[in-house]
């Protein structure tokens, strides 16, 4: 059994692989860091828990402003930005549209028809000309 592991020194980026490590006791006040973890494969039934004493930042649900935008259908095409920032966006084929607007490659929305997506992906639309999308585009 090892119970003390000897001074390692590294060459500069030489890296290491490790398979194993036996248990680590660390006295108060002493911390470890992981800025790197490998793959990890989960089977079926198995479940990893976190626990932590600071709060997890995750992406919030509502966001912290909003920005409204008409796009309008020319030469046959649309298209929304990516953007970065962005929680979710709300989509809805104006009601006096003429036909449906297609989303992507396939996704229609009828004239009035609203839709929501948690993306910050650039997003496509076909459809007739001067028909238009009305955006909502809610950001952190």
């Amino acid at each position: 059994m090892i119970s003390q592991l000897p001074k390692v020194q590294l060459e500069p980026n030489q890296p290491v692989t490790v398979s194993q490590l036996p248990s680590v006791s660390l006295a108060a006040g002493q911390q470890v860091a992981v800025t790197e973890l490998p793959r990890v494969k989960l089977e079926t039934g198995q479940a990893v828990r976190v626990y932590t004493t600071t709060p997890m930042l995750t992406k919030p649900v509502g966001g912290e402003s909003m920005a409204t935008s008409l796009l309008t259908i020319t030469e046959g095409m649309g298209e929304l930005i990516a953007n970065t920032s962005r929680c979710h966006v709300l989509l809805k084929a104006s009601s006096t549209n003429i036909d449906a607007v297609t989303l992507g490659t396939g996704w229609t929305l009828a004239a009035g028809e609203q839709l929501k997506l948690e993306t910050t992906a650039a997003l496509s639309f076909s459809g007739t000309d001067g028909d238009t999308i009305q955006i909502i585009e809610v950001t952190r």
